[in-house]
């Protein structure tokens, strides 16, 4: 399964962390996107979300940046994990894209989503019809 950080992302922590450059906002936000195979070169602009946020009952999930959305871990000696809280995407509008991946990132409305942290294959592809429900979170790992 691919998993990546994204160069934008890992940039974004590194000005946040050490100069200031921004600041941390409220919430970030799950999208699911309907590409496979994401890689930390790609972007925003190189993925299709399932659906225009707001529209057929899609919405990004919210993650709060705080310790109630994230739980942060050693995982070895020398990595540290981040986890979001699980989060449930339930399709109440006609059926959506095919969902293949999940992204977190600065904005909850449609358009280029702000930031581009990361992005996880869901391992399976998974299409969506009214009814359905998909649980997902994100593992952001850092190795030492």
């Amino acid at each position: 399964m691919a998993s990546e950080w994204v160069r934008e992302g890992l940039k974004y922590v590194l000005q946040v962390s050490f100069s200031e450059e921004d600041t941390v906002p409220a919430n970030f936000y799950l999208a699911l996107i309907s590409d496979t195979g994401v890689a930390e070169t790609d972007a925003w602009s190189d993925w299709t979300e399932i659906e225009t946020p707001g529209s057929n009952g899609y919405n990004r999930q919210t993650v709060a940046t705080s310790d109630v959305g994230f739980t942060v871990s050693d995982i070895t000696g020398a990595d540290v994990i981040a986890t979001t809280l699980t989060q449930t995407f339930t399709c109440s509008g006609v059926g959506w894209k095919t969902a293949g991946a999940v992204a977190m990132i600065m904005s909850d409305v449609g358009g280029d989503g702000g930031i581009t942290m990361a992005a996880a294959d869901l391992g399976t592809a998974r299409s969506l019809t009214t009814g359905d429900s998909l649980q997902v979170a994100m593992q952001l790992e850092l190795e030492g």
